[in-house]
This record gives C-alpha cells, sequence and structure tokens, in this order.
C-alpha cells in the first residue's frame, strides 16, 4: 500500500513481485490501482468507478540510477537533484501518478514513532509524500530521534501561533486607539442606576482582564499600577457604598447634610459615562482573547490528552508560549527527555496526531505495536486518546494486546485466523 500510494519507486523496482494491487475509498469515490511487472516494464493500471486508464513504463533508467546510487551521491553537489526526485521526474508525464499525488499518503508510525516531514524536503515533490513514513527497527536512538521530531512539530505549531497572535495584537491596539475618539454613549442608554454586588464582580473582572491584557500588549505593570488600579480602586470603593441603599431616592434623602455620601454619589455619576466606554473597552479585549484562546485550542487539547495519561504519575505537561514543553511533578520542573519509555510513546504519537501537517491531510493512520511501553491502562483509554487527538483520520492497529482491542472486537481482523 505504502509503495503504491506514496509512491516510492524505489521499492516497486526492487522489490520481486507479479502485480501489487489496492482499492482505497477517496471523496467518495472508489480507486484500485494495480502494478504488473514484467521484467524491464511496469503496467500501472487506475479504475475509478467505470473509467479505467493503463500506463506502461520503461524502468531501465530507473533502475540505472539506483544501482549508481552510490556514485551519484558521491558527485552531487548543493543545490543539485537527489537522486529520488530524479526517478520521480522519470514518471512526471503520468496521468495516474498525478491521480496518485492528489490523494492524501496514509501515515504509518512503525516502532521508531517516526513520522516527519522535515524542512529539507519541502521543495522535493518525491520526498515531500515519501517521508509520510519512516520506519525503523528498534526503540532505542530511533525513539529519541522521534522525541526531537515531535518537539520539532511543536515548535512550528507555536510559531504558527505568535504569527497568527502579533496579527491580532496589532488589530488589538488598533481598535483601543480608535475607540479613545469614539462617542462612549452612542447607541447606549446610561446605567443612571445604583451600582449591585453583581455590578461590583463585573467590574473585577474587566480590571484583571484588561490590566492582563495590556500587559500582554506591551504596557508595563508599572504604568498599569499607576492608571489602571486607582481608577478601579476608587470605582469598586464607591460601587460597594453605593450597593448598601435600596433606592435613588433614599440615598437623595441622605445625602442631605452627609457631605461624604453626596461626595460619593457624585463621583458615581460622574464615572457614568467613562463606565460606558470601558465596557466598550471590554468588549473589544474579551473579543481578542477568545480568538487568541481559539487559536490556542490546538495546543491546550495536545496538552489535555497528555495530561490525561499522565495523571497516575502525577505529571503536568505544558507547553510554552516559545513551544518549549515543560513537565511538572509536584515541585519538580524537568524537560521531556525525563520522560519514561512509555511516556515517551504518549508523547510522540499524540504530537504526531495533533500537529503533523500531512498528517492532517491524510485519511489513514498505520501505527504498528501501539501497546510498546505503555502499561494496562495506557493500553485501554489508547484508542480514545488518539481519537480524541485526531477524529477525522481512520485508525489501523497492528497489535497483540488484548487491552487495545477491549470491547472493539467487531473491528478487528484477526490475522493469524486469516
Amino acid at each position: 500500500m505504502e509503495a503504491i500510494l506514496t509512491p516510492d519507486f524505489e521499492w516497486i523496482v526492487n522489490t520481486s513481485y507479479e502485480y501489487i494491487q489496492i482499492s482505497l475509498l477517496h471523496d467518495g469515490s472508489k480507486f484500485t490501482f494495480k502494478i504488473v511487472r514484467d521484467g524491464n516494464t511496469i503496467r500501472i493500471r487506475q479504475r475509478k468507478g467505470n473509467d479505467y486508464l493503463e500506463e506502461e513504463h520503461d524502468i531501465s533508467r530507473v533502475e540505472m540510477l539506483v544501482k549508481n546510487r552510490e556514485r551519484h551521491l558521491q558527485a552531487v553537489s548543493p543545490g543539485q537533484e537527489s537522486i529520488r526526485a530524479l526517478i520521480f521526474q522519470i514518471f512526471s508525464g503520468s496521468e495516474i501518478l498525478k491521480t496518485i499525488q492528489s490523494i492524501p499518503t496514509p501515515m504509518f508510525l512503525g516502532l521508531s514513532r517516526t513520522a516527519f516531514l522535515d524542512r529539507e524536503y519541502e521543495s522535493d515533490p518525491y520526498e515531500r509524500r515519501r517521508n509520510v513514513s519512516v520506519s525503523a527497527e528498534g526503540t532505542g536512538d530511533a525513539l529519541e530521534k522521534s522525541m526531537v521530531m515531535a518537539g520539532r512539530l511543536i515548535h512550528r505549531a507555536a510559531r504558527l501561533l505568535i504569527q497568527r497572535r502579533k496579527i491580532h495584537e496589532d488589530r488589538l491596539r488598533s481598535d483601543i486607539t480608535f475607540l479613545l475618539f469614539s462617542n462612549p454613549t452612542s447607541g447606549r442608554r446610561l446605567p443612571f442606576n445604583l451600582p449591585s454586588l453583581k455590578d461590583i464582580s463585573k467590574y473585577r473582572k474587566i480590571r484583571s482582564e484588561i490590566s492582563e491584557t495590556l500587559i500582554k500588549l506591551g504596557f508595563g505593570r508599572e504604568n498599569i499600577h499607576k492608571t489602571v488600579d486607582p481608577f478601579f480602586d476608587a470605582l469598586i470603593a464607591n460601587a460597594r457604598k453605593l450597593s448598601r441603599y435600596q433606592s435613588l431616592t433614599e440615598v437623595f434623602e441622605l445625602t442631605r447634610g452627609n457631605k461624604d455620601l453626596d461626595d460619593v454619589v457624585s463621583r458615581w455619576f460622574e464615572s457614568v459615562p467613562i463606565l460606558s466606554l470601558i465596557d466598550r473597552y471590554f468588549e473589544v479585549i474579551d473579543s481578542f482573547n477568545k480568538k487568541i484562546q481559539s487559536l490556542r485550542s490546538e495546543i491546550s487539547q495536545f496538552e489535555h490528552i497528555v495530561n490525561g495519561f499522565f495523571q497516575d504519575s502525577n505529571k503536568v505537561l505544558e507547553v510554552t508560549e516559545t513551544g518549549d514543553v515543560a513537565i511538572q511533578q509536584g515541585a519538580k520542573k524537568f524537560t521531556v527527555d525525563k520522560l519514561s519509555s512509555g511516556e515517551k510513546q504518549i508523547f510522540i504519537l499524540i504530537s504526531q496526531l495533533s500537529f503533523n501537517p500531512l498528517l492532517k491531510k491524510a485519511n489513514v493512520l498505520i501505527i504498528d505495536e501501539p501497546e510498546i511501553s505503555l502499561h494496562v491502562r495506557w493500553q485501554e483509554v489508547f484508542v480514545d486518546g488518539i481519537r480524541d487527538a485526531n477524529p477525522n483520520t481512520q485508525l489501523i492497529l497492528a497489535t497483540h494486546s488484548p487491552s487495545i482491542v477491549l470491547d472493539r472486537k467487531n473491528k478487528m481482523v484477526d490475522l493469524n485466523a486469516a
């Protein structure tokens, strides 16, 4: 399957077979691809519904390139195309190949848990597809390499978040600036009534959200303490004093001969137009924070799923704004390289499912022996966890573990029985 859908022409050329065939559903259409080998010639057949197409290709040039691989690697200089790219060019005129390229490549996570699209491959159309699947034996150095790759995926997601956040921050600065020149009472009914305890709670929330957002935008804490805090301190103090009374009539009667209460009432109603402007500021800032929260939802979901697995060991994973990953366990804080092998397996798998851009386009994820290094409880919740990370992907798991299968026997294919 991987050889056809990648496509991996080296495997197709070097492997002995009479034919290989795969059928699949994509966007509601059934495709069948078949490759028949006859000496130095391969025939590639494609069927989509009632449409049929067949091509014949001479693979002698491919065989020559593969045979002289070492000589080519020694002679190649920076900027020259890789041998795989050269092989890909031989088949570049194939209409069937163009169809295959339009179909998302299934992703395979082997024992190394490596599946990554690195920057050096992004300009090479062959590598761009072939490196969806990377399989290696063992879990030693390969596992550590996979940890590095997972970290890169998280860093990329964080960098993208920073870029998008900056766009919204610039827009927020603009909105805040132009609000200063707007009519704060336009289209609004001024609240000429007594503040309630509910209003006091609202002002505390507005104060907190405005202060935190201004700090994130680069306004100094000291300036906020000098300006924002005194304003809200006075506002909340006056609101608390007035919230004791039942009506304005009662307050106005009591202000006669009570200068302190009269001053409180005066200050409160003087602040009413400013409160209208502050309400508008809060609406703009609240909208900004909700957008940022939405932008970060992918990273937040990743943290939530991983921490669901880590809760037994009292470990909490956090992705910082710069994309670094920290682990907190009680008072201790450490990096992901100190995780157990099972925890690393979970970290890698969920990172790939959450952040790998190719996996998001793929329809199928194949995982070999997902139970490796996972204790039984993790195996039991494994499928649900990875489904949460990427619910739109079909999962194919090759497992020996009944704890992975659980009550999903209706979805199980017993290869021994087959």
